[in-house]
C-alpha cells in the first residue's frame, strides 16, 4: 500500500497498530517519511478500536477523497472525477451523473456488483493519486476519456450495461497497470 509516494510495509502497519496515542502514531509516520496529521492519527486510532477500517475511513486517513451521499450511497467516482476535474467540469456534470446512476441503480444490484464497487473504492484513490503525480497526467486523462469513459457513456445510453461494466473494469485494470509500471 502507498500513501503519497511512500510505500507502507506490513511491518510499518504492525507498528502503527501498536501505537496508543495519536501523537505516537504521528511521530512514527514522520520517522518513516509519511505525512500524517495528529487529527488523521486520531481518526485512525478511533477506528482501530472498532476493528477493520472501512474503505471510506481508510481513504480519510490516507488522504483520499471518498464521499458518501446521504443514505449511504457512494458519491465519489474517482477515475471519472479526476478526468472531469482535468476538463474543468463540475461534480454534477453529465458524465459523473450518468456513471453514478449506472453504478447505484444497475451495477450495485447485479450479482457481485457491490463487491466490485467495494474493490474499486479500495484501489481507485491510489490510482488517481499516482495519476495526478505523473508528468503525463493530461495525456492519461485524455486517453481514459476517449478510450473508456465516452464509450462507457454510449453503452449506457444504448442499454448495454454488461458491456459498459466490462469496459470500465478494463479501464481500471489499465490505469492500475500504468501506475504499477511507473512505481
Amino acid at each position: 500500500m502507498k500513501i503519497g509516494d511512500k510505500e507502507i510495509t506490513k511491518e510499518m502497519l504492525e507498528k502503527a497498530s501498536a501505537c496508543k496515542t495519536a501523537e505516537e502514531l504521528a511521530a512514527l509516520a514522520k520517522e518513516n517519511g509519511v505525512e500524517l496529521t495528529v487529527e488523521e492519527a486520531e481518526a485512525y486510532l478511533a477506528n482501530q478500536e472498532k476493528g477493520k477500517l472501512t474503505g471510506e475511513e481508510l481513504d480519510a486517513v490516507a488522504g483520499g477523497h471518498k464521499v458518501m451521499k446521504p443514505g449511504g450511497k457512494h458519491k465519489g467516482c474517482f477515475l471519472t472525477t479526476a478526468v472531469c476535474e482535468y476538463l474543468g467540469k463540475a461534480d454534477d456534470c453529465e458524465e459523473l451523473t450518468t456513471l453514478r446512476a449506472y453504478r447505484d441503480e444497475w451495477l450495485a444490484k447485479q450479482p457481485g456488483g457491490k463487491e466490485l464497487i467495494d474493490e474499486y473504492y479500495e484501489i481507485a484513490p491510489g490510482i488517481v493519486r499516482a495519476m495526478k503525480e505523473s508528468p503525463n497526467y493530461s495525456e492519461l486523462c485524455e486517453e481514459l476519456l476517449s478510450r473508456y469513459i465516452r464509450p462507457c457513456l454510449a453503452l449506457i445510453a444504448e442499454g448495454r450495461n454488461e458491456e459498459c461494466k466490462r469496459l470500465y473494469i478494463a479501464m481500471v485494470r489499465y490505469a492500475e497497470g500504468l501506475v504499477s509500471a511507473a512505481a
